[in-house]
């Protein structure tokens, strides 16, 4: 398949008579457009190789027309181009300095929105967790970033009203939930931690409840079965002896023991016993 490509330059412009052409190139493939297997295979090696060829005489036509009719464009390109290069280094450099002189800026602003929250909330909560990017925008007036901030500690402080409301009994586990959403202004970590507390207690004093429970039942056991005459040799005997002590372990996590407090001082104060911890540890 051979075709004639001509290329010609008129006022300005290219011609070509590749769109001419065209239809019967489509037309020629015709004769290439078949499956190749076993019986053909060395004829379609043939034909590819000769339409490998086609293809380069037509890029090397069009090769040839660029270097020809574009060759002075081609090298005006590059110099434009490295015109617009150094145009665009003197902006950057430019844009540089600017950049610097905006980040200088937003840095003391930022560090003086720091100090009008620290001195609103008295360091109360971070910073980090109330500010905005925006805030630093020449656009955002510090009326509206001082009206902002304000809204912010207002619910801070509505929000750990609502903790302070149901806070565990012991002391320190109450601080620690007012630390964590102190901390973190999270109230659903603050409420979750109570729920955490209060569910640990609510199983320690079931675990408590159930230990007294058994103790009452083997005492009974222990009544009933006890001869009359040793129980009465053993109630003498409690009564001539002014105190005792009795030894117990107590295990459990942190969190656990922490909850135990408020029974064993309640257990305290009714029955007028003393309690010492002899040994605290890990096991």
């Amino acid at each position: 398949m051979e075709f004639n490509l001509e290329v010609r330059a008129q006022n300005g412009k290219v011609y070509t008579n590749a769109s001419d052409l065209l239809p019967a190139i489509q037309e020629g493939l015709k004769a290439y457009d078949y499956v190749v297997d076993e019986n053909n295979y060395k004829q379609a090696k043939t034909d590819r190789a000769s339409l490998n060829n086609l293809v380069k005489v037509v890029s090397d036509k069009r090769k040839q027309v660029e270097n020809d009719v574009f060759a002075q464009w081609l090298q005006d390109k590059k110099d434009i181009m490295a015109v617009e290069k150094t145009i665009k280094a003197a902006s950057d450099k430019l844009g540089n300095g600017i950049n610097d002189i905006d980040n200088a800026e937003k840095e003391l602003k930022r560090n003086q929105i720091k100090e009008l929250w620290e001195s609103m909330t008295n360091n109360k909560y971070p910073f980090e967790l109330v500010f905005e990017e925006r805030y630093l925008n020449k656009s955002v007036k510090n009326k509206e970033i001082e009206e902002s901030l304000n809204n912010k500690f207002l619910k801070a402080e509505e929000q750990l009203s609502f903790i302070e409301a149901s806070l565990p009994e012991d002391e320190l586990q109450a601080e620690q939930v007012i630390q964590l959403f102190c901390k973190t202004l999270d109230l659903s970590k603050a409420t979750e931690r109570i729920n955490e507390i209060k569910e640990a207690k609510a199983k320690l004093q079931e675990k408590v409840n159930a230990q007294i429970e058994q103790s009452k039942q083997a005492q009974a056991m222990n009544q009933t079965t006890i001869p009359q005459s040793r129980l009465e040799a053993h109630e003498s005997q409690s009564q001539a002896q002014t105190r005792r002590y009795c030894v117990f372990r107590f295990e459990g996590s942190m969190e656990e023991l922490q909850a135990f407090n408020p029974i064993l001082n309640q257990f305290i104060r009714e029955h007028n016993v003393k309690v010492t911890i002899v040994e605290k540890g890990e096991c």
